[in-house]
């Protein structure tokens, strides 16, 4: 699985994206504070 960016287009599925990226995060062991840094990235511009 590959963590995709989230721009809250409206065909994209926050819920769906959000749990994706929370399973993501476990796997590789990402601690929560460290969470909340990482995900910036992968937030792009809302339409």
């Amino acid at each position: 699985m590959k963590l995709t960016t989230f721009g809250g287009a409206r065909d994209e599925d926050v819920l769906h994206w959000l749990q994706d990226t929370e399973c993501i995060f476990d796997q590789v062991q990402l601690q929560s504070s460290n969470k909340y840094l990482a995900i910036q990235s992968y937030l792009g511009d809302a339409p």
